[in-house]
């Protein structure tokens, strides 16, 4: 699962293209993963498909903090000075922590941040996907096609930062029907490039599910769609005598 940060591309300021990529370049992942995950995660790249899955994209280049570079892109966007303010939660892991990270490190880059944290209650039908930067957490999915189907197609109802890309929208139909493996991998593998390169919905670190049970239960193993067999443990486990 991941949690990410988004920057609406339908409204100010995230309607310049600019401020996207100061905001990508002024994600602390290695220290999410070291200090808020204790570990339990792994750096993202902005895209959701994890290094692991067969159909990464791996000649995206790792964006890695670099201030004086989200400075430059903070200056072509006019906004030296600023005060943006970003959205944040209780019970999304690592948004609260994500905000004030970001706020810290953007001070170099010449623009300010205001971390408002708002109730847990109400924060998914009132804020997100409405907030101009804000955050959001999304569970794993069995598919790709799901996942860009539910979060990014231009059409979607959960398209988190209103980004719009007729020919992303073109490669996930067309992708559905491919059966040459490798020409579907290099269609996911524009989709990923086109998503890196203009999407609104940055994404820092994957966050690791971790399950702990007792050594009498039996037929629990790991799952790919989330935490406890993707919550279905209880048609798997049993306890021994």
């Amino acid at each position: 699962m991941y949690t990410n940060l988004i920057v609406r591309t339908d409204v100010k300021p995230g309607s310049n293209e600019d401020f996207v990529l100061a905001m990508k370049y002024l994600q602390p992942r290695e220290m999410l993963v070291k200090t808020v995950l204790q570990g339990y995660g792994d750096v993202s790249n902005d895209t959701p498909v994890p290094p692991w899955h067969p159909l990464y994209n791996a000649d995206l280049k790792l964006r890695l903090l670099y201030v004086e570079k989200a400075k430059l892109h903070i200056k072509k966007a006019g906004m030296t000075g600023s005060t943006v303010e970003i959205i944040t939660t209780p019970n999304i892991e690592g948004a609260n922590e994500g905000g004030q990270l970001i706020q810290q490190v953007a001070r170099g880059a010449g623009i300010n941040f205001k971390v408002r944290r708002v109730p847990y209650d109400g924060y998914w039908s009132l804020h997100w996907t409405k907030d101009p930067v804000g955050y959001g957490s999304i569970n794993p999915s069995p598919t790709l096609d799901m996942l860009f189907s539910q979060f990014y197609l231009s059409s979607a109802p959960n398209n988190e930062s209103g980004w719009k890309n007729a020919q992303f929208d073109q490669l996930v139909i067309a992708a559905r029907g491919e059966r040459d493996q490798a020409k579907r991998k290099q269609m996911y593998g524009d989709m990923q490039t086109l998503i890196y390169d203009h999407c609104g919905t940055i994404i820092p670190t994957f966050i690791s599910s971790t399950d702990g049970y007792n050594k009498k239960v039996k037929g629990v193993e790991a799952w790919p769609s989330g935490m406890m067999m993707g919550y279905r443990f209880h048609e798997f486990a049993w306890l021994t005598a």
